[in-house]
């Protein structure tokens, strides 16, 4: 019907143009966000006893949802000797896994793997709260590598 003119939530309209024909394309912004946040083998290797934010609190009335998660271990020359899991948690309580991965941080390679729901528990949104990575178990002694965490998350209003 009629072109817009105000585009908010990060809609974008594009124009393609070819020799036969021209058309447009109305994308409407859902409010997803990324981050990309990078782990070093010391901070791997503390994460039983020392948590990693990956996405601070945004502030009173906000609650912030993880939507996917993918971990890229970038192996080094030394395995890790804890294979356990990674978990990202929007709580540091015991029963918060929202999303958890296999163990993989000790592969012999470089290894992409997703984070799954946890089975059984649903995530536990808390007001102004950060999003954390952890590990279960104890402290890895040895492994050299680095893990990239690419997280998609929106932000709710309250």
């Amino acid at each position: 019907g009629t072109t817009p003119t105000t585009y908010s939530n990060g809609s974008t309209l594009a124009v393609y143009e070819t020799q036969s024909y021209t058309w447009a394309e109305l994308k409407a912004g859902v409010g997803f966000l990324s981050t990309k946040v990078s782990l070093t083998a010391a901070q791997i290797k503390s994460l039983p006893t020392t948590s990693i934010t990956l996405i601070p609190a945004i502030g009173v009335g906000y609650v912030i949802e993880v939507i996917s998660a993918i971990a890229r271990l970038n192996y080094g020359t030394t395995p890790f000797d804890q294979a356990n899991d990674l978990q990202i948690r929007t709580d540091n309580s015991t029963g918060d896994n929202s999303f958890i991965t296999p163990g993989f941080l000790d592969a012999t390679s470089d290894v992409i793997i997703s984070f799954q729901n946890a089975i059984g528990s649903a995530p536990n949104y808390i007001d102004n709260n950060e999003v954390k990575v952890r590990k279960g178990s104890s402290d890895s002694t040895t492994g050299d590598g680095t893990v990239d965490i690419y997280l998609t998350y929106r932000v709710i209003t309250l």
